[in-house]
């Protein structure tokens, strides 16, 4: 019975796994779609949206039958409830990919009125934030969870940096400051993407520790 039940476990994480893939994919190819102003792509990441519902609803249900047939104590308790929080923030992830690729459809091909370099580096530093996380909860490396969320400042930073430029350009009356008001969304939502993944590794700490993070105070 133990091996069983060791073995749904092992699939669940497997689950998972696949599914952050799925996610990180999404996210970069948003990002990428902005970038080259690839409307085909963004549509492509829109659209995508309903088989990354379906899957994590199908990792849902597998962590609800786990919990309500097997009755897990201890730390495989931990590790469902925990997975449960991950694909909860996984979801959040995939839906900010959507936001991102229905705001590159709505800029379209028109020239853009501010250079990217900010925005790309968020996103590389989001989604190797998400990478991270994944690795965490696939090794059980508290390590590697702690240093995911010491990365979110990183991006934190940056967005903070951006929304300083973009507002000083908006407020120097250039063109077209709707377009930069949505570029400021979509960094926005690069930004939550960070904190997901940031939230991801702090359910890996509890999963492995029993422990909830806490923040130190200053």
């Amino acid at each position: 019975m133990r091996k069983y039940f060791t073995r749904q476990l092992d699939e669940l994480k497997h689950d998972l796994i696949f599914l952050g893939s799925n996610v990180e994919r999404e996210i970069e190819q948003s990002i990428y779609a902005l970038e080259t102003q690839d409307l085909e792509i963004a549509q492509r990441v829109y659209d995508s949206q309903e088989t990354i519902y379906e899957m994590s609803k199908e990792v849902e249900d597998t962590c609800l039958r786990l919990l309500t047939t097997q009755s897990p104590v201890a730390k495989d308790l931990r590790f469902i409830s925990s997975a449960l929080r991950i694909i909860s923030s996984m979801s959040k992830i995939g839906n900010h990919a959507q936001e991102i690729a229905e705001l590159v459809m709505t800029i379209g091909k028109n020239q853009l009125p501010k250079d990217l370099s900010m925005i790309r580096s968020m996103g590389k530093s989001a989604q190797k934030m998400l990478i991270e996380s994944i690795n965490a909860f696939t090794d059980n490396d508290i390590e590697v969870a702690y240093s995911v969320i010491k990365k979110d400042d990183e991006v934190d930073n940056l967005f903070d940096e951006f929304m300083k430029e973009s507002i000083e350009m908006i407020k120097s009356g250039c063109e077209r400051p709707e377009q930069i008001i949505d570029l400021i969304q979509i960094a926005k939502y690069i930004e939550r993407i960070g904190d997901n993944a940031e939230n991801i590794a702090k359910w890996v700490i509890f999963s492995v520790t029993g422990e909830r993070y806490e923040e130190k105070a200053e």
